[in-house]
């Protein structure tokens, strides 16, 4: 679990399991003040591969992906060297 003050009165807490996060949620209370949460998901993330060799295919890691139980919401893209349009290895995707 992590917490971060983000304002007057607001924490933003990242919880390390699904019952802790329902139990939040479901709200609590610290002496005489009720404290009430929010719910803020996030299941998109950007994964970067770093130097994969250039010939595993995107096909390839998307397929990958589907054997963990992910999906990519973005196609894959390839960062360039500044300035040009050679890729450098790294592929990102969402």
């Amino acid at each position: 679990m992590a917490c971060r003050y983000t304002g007057e009165n607001k924490y933003e807490v990242t919880m390390t399991n699904a019952m802790g996060k329902r139990r939040l949620l479901d709200g609590f209370k610290i002496g005489t003040t009720t404290v009430l949460a929010n719910k803020l998901d996030n299941d998109e993330l950007v994964v970067s591969f770093l130097g994969l060799p250039a010939y595993i295919t995107d096909k390839e890691i998307l397929d990958k992906l589907y054997e963990w139980g992910v999906s990519a919401v973005s196609p894959i893209k390839r960062r360039m060297w500044p300035g040009t349009n050679i890729a450098d290895w790294t592929r990102y995707l969402k």
